[in-house]
């Protein structure tokens, strides 16, 4: 069963939750085909959500990412691993999210702390297909997640309409430059 989207947009509004925590899984197996990056199956999947936050701290690694041209737009596929982060001097069940070895936000206080308490003490993660969209005019790129569709196995995270980004990708984001998953602007 998928964790009530209701309780989470409580949490991103800052109120109590009316009900408790909805149950989550964890240590389910991935569900997405690792290649998913060179396929366009993912504008099957609907819109993913902004549930990474802090990326304007982040700005040259998302750029590093997203392999940007320079003043240009970019809709870049990646893989976008979350890993709690204990000992963030900050918040202890914060959630980090990286693409590859660089560090491009943390996952929504609200869902993180309750995701960590699932979790665990272990040291768990769980690879979600992702997109680093945006740039252009001097606006930051941001780093999107489909939270349903896991490149790995770990926690099942509930499904973000409340936090949907505009979708579908406009006719610019769809112009394929590599097999790497970049979909750049002309």
């Amino acid at each position: 069963m998928l964790p009530d989207v209701g309780f989470f947009r409580d949490l991103l509004h800052g109120s109590k939750p009316e009900r408790p925590p909805p149950p989550i899984r964890v240590n389910d197996g991935p569900n997405t085909r690792e290649d998913w990056t060179i396929t366009k199956a993912w504008l099957d999947w609907g819109a993913p959500c902004n549930a990474i936050v802090g990326e304007d701290q982040y700005q040259p690694a998302i750029k590093a990412v997203a392999k940007r041209p320079r003043g240009g737009k970019v809709l870049r596929l990646v893989n976008v691993t979350l890993t709690p982060e204990p000992e963030n001097p900050h918040d202890s069940l914060a959630i980090c999210a990286h693409v590859g070895e660089h560090h491009v936000g943390y996952l929504r206080a609200g869902v993180a702390h309750l995701l960590s308490e699932a979790w665990g003490t272990g040291a768990q993660s769980v690879t979600l297909a992702g997109v680093a969209r945006g740039g252009g005019n001097g606006r930051s790129i941001g780093v999107h997640i489909w939270p349903q569709q896991r490149v790995s196995g770990g926690m099942v995270l509930p499904s973000c309409d409340e936090w949907a980004v505009s979708w579908p990708p406009g006719e610019w984001e769809i112009h394929p430059r590599d097999e790497g998953g970049c979909w750049e602007a002309p």
